[in-house]
């Protein structure tokens, strides 16, 4: 694998003898330090702690009731830490929130910047859990008609949930506001909040001795959508990951620090820009819309 970060990048080039390659010269010289992944010495695979409570009733008009709930509690579970990440000593800026956002500001100088970029610890963790009940209806009619209904509520957590390909992609692409090597627990993405499920099945039998049957089945599932959140875009805590950190949710202007890119034409703002009291009010309403946000105001996403 080849991997250039540089402003002008070399001509790329396959070559398949392997004893003729390319000198390390051609592609800007040799790196002198490294990403490395290790894993704790007693690390120990996922693993989950899972039990179930379900009853069956016979309802009047022969209608068949289940109701079950499933639990689900994290034992071992993955979590990932860049050991090259200095602990902070300070806080963002407070003019970006009027010192509202005081979330830990990282420094640039690495534990071991001579050596390497990143050094991903990959260690267990308990925290987490999924738990849902599910109610279900059953009837089947006489004249070769079956019905089914069902409801799940789910409830969802973890620290991590390992969705990314490599350590250093589920390391920086973790949503947080405080500590990325040891990050808060969280809803998780595979947590489905309200799932409802139906289904008929009509089948007839037909022919001289009813030796041939048809059978014709209509399904629907609904479900509520995937878990999302609100992120800055850039690196605003400067832990070296730009697509991690939660928003804080204004509650006035005076929590957020809005830039002027605004010019005027005969006295008038230019279409395409704005001011900072336009970009407020524009924020403002986005924010009064949404439910989530508006409900969270003065906290931070999730």
């Amino acid at each position: 694998t080849v991997s250039i970060k540089r402003s002008a990048a070399p001509t790329l080039a396959f070559i398949a003898d392997p004893n003729n390659q390319a000198a390390a010269a051609a592609y800007g010289g040799v790196g002198t330090t490294a990403q490395v992944n290790l894993v704790t010495p007693n690390f120990k695979m996922p693993q989950v702690f899972r039990n179930n409570l379900a009853i069956d009733m016979k309802l009047p008009y022969g209608i068949n009731a289940t109701i079950e709930a499933i639990y689900s509690k994290t034992i071992n579970n993955v979590v990932f830490a860049d050991l090259n990440l200095k602990t902070p000593t300070a806080t963002i800026s407070s003019s970006l929130s009027g010192s509202k956002d005081n979330r830990p500001l990282y420094s640039s100088t690495k534990v071991d910047g001579t050596n390497f970029t990143q050094a991903f610890l990959l260690s267990n963790t308990n925290k987490g859990y999924t738990a849902s009940v599910t109610a279900q209806l059953e009837k089947t009619f006489n004249f070769g008609l079956s019905s089914m209904v069902a409801y799940t509520r789910g409830r969802a957590t973890s620290v991590n949930d390992g969705a990314s390909s490599v350590a250093q992609s589920n390391w920086e692409f973790l949503q947080q506001v405080n500590n990325p090597n040891n990050p808060d627990l969280a809803t998780s993405l595979f947590q489905t909040k309200h799932r409802v499920i139906g289904a008929l099945n009509y089948s007839f039998a037909y022919g001289e001795q009813k030796q041939s049957s048809t059978g014709i089945s209509l399904f629907y599932a609904g479900r509520s959508g995937q878990h999302f959140t609100y992120l800055y875009n850039g690196d605003l805590n400067n832990d070296g990951s730009a697509g991690n950190d939660l928003i804080f949710i204004p509650k006035s202007q005076a929590d957020i620090k809005l830039v002027s890119f605004y010019s005027t034409s005969a006295g008038a703002i230019s279409s395409g820009t704005a001011t900072p009291a336009q970009q407020w009010a524009a924020l403002d309403a986005f924010i009064a819309n949404d439910p989530y946000l508006s409900k969270h105001r003065g906290e931070y996403a999730t």
